[in-house]
């Protein structure tokens, strides 16, 4: 058989219109949400211990900090804000009752005081 520059050419337009749409969608797919991957890796974690439907109610329950510091470490100090919020979930969620005492932050420093 025999290729003639136009027959080259034919089949180079009908390589890129194949491979076109590929490319075009590889490069346009959105970036994963960080946040939404950082929950995921918690919820992961939690999966280890807990029920799905216990890690689901954990990661719901627990604000924004305490989830990226429990992305971050695995030994939270126990007096630290985000263990006692994150404790306060577990127990909301496995338990069904909040017992452990309220965080709270005065001029910068995070004290426990027991409630009831």
């Amino acid at each position: 058989m025999i290729h003639t520059p136009r027959r080259r050419h034919f089949v180079g337009i009908a390589v890129c219109a194949v491979l076109f749409p590929a490319i075009v969608a590889g490069c346009s797919s959105d970036e994963p949400d960080p946040a939404q991957q950082r929950r995921d890796r918690v919820e992961t974690r939690l999966g280890e211990s807990f029920s799905k439907d216990q890690a689901d109610c954990i990661v719901e329950t627990i604000d924004d900090d305490t989830l990226r510091a429990l992305d971050r470490t695995v030994d939270l100090p126990a007096d630290s804000a985000p263990m006692l919020t994150y404790t306060v979930a577990v127990r909301t969620c496995v338990n069904g009752t909040d017992t452990a005492p309220a965080p709270t932050t005065t001029d910068g420093e995070t004290t426990t005081t027991a409630e009831g």
